[in-house]
């Protein structure tokens, strides 16, 4: 995910038009959102894979 970041930041750095830069802060936001929501749902599966008490 960090390549596709600094893609996103390159491509903003380059970028004239406020409304098109504002869109790739957007996305860098999304991306980062959506990368902890998958670290929290993959901790949360290994929480529940070794919750002793539901064996």
């Amino acid at each position: 995910m960090d390549r596709i970041e600094a893609e996103l930041k390159a491509l903003m750095a380059e970028e004239p038009d406020y409304a098109q830069r504002a869109f790739y802060q957007a996305l860098i936001d999304l991306l980062q959102v959506q990368t902890q929501r998958i670290e929290l749902a993959a901790a949360e599966v290994d929480g529940r894979t070794w919750n002793h008490e539901q064996w």
